[in-house]
């Protein structure tokens, strides 16, 4: 409350605050973009991102069964985005036959 206090007693320094506050958001929001990058990126060069680490599971090439590396994933990670935005699509679609695999 004496943030309240402090802000209806001086104009400017709400002004102050709510900039900090946007600027705190953005550097909160550039961190969690740098982290799901590097998970990607780690998914596409080892095969493991950190939830897959704790369940056991990889990410690997079908035709091969090398890892796809990290531009793939990174790009793979981007698409997963654009599935979520069409009705979760490309998450559903790996229950369609012929042969589990998702949209990439």
């Amino acid at each position: 409350m004496w943030l309240v206090r402090v802000a209806l007693q001086r104009p400017y320094t709400f002004v102050v605050m709510s900039m900090l506050i946007v600027i705190l958001g953005l550097l909160i929001d550039l961190i969690g973009l740098a982290w799901a990058l590097y998970n990607a990126y780690q998914a596409g060069e080892t095969g493991q991102s950190y939830g897959k680490r704790m369940t056991g599971i990889k990410l690997l090439r079908e035709s091969d069964g090398g890892f796809i590396g990290g531009g793939a994933a990174i790009g793979r990670y981007f698409v997963h985005i654009l599935d979520s935005l069409a009705c979760l699509l490309g998450w559903l679609w790996p229950l369609a036959p012929p042969f589990p695999c998702s949209i990439e």
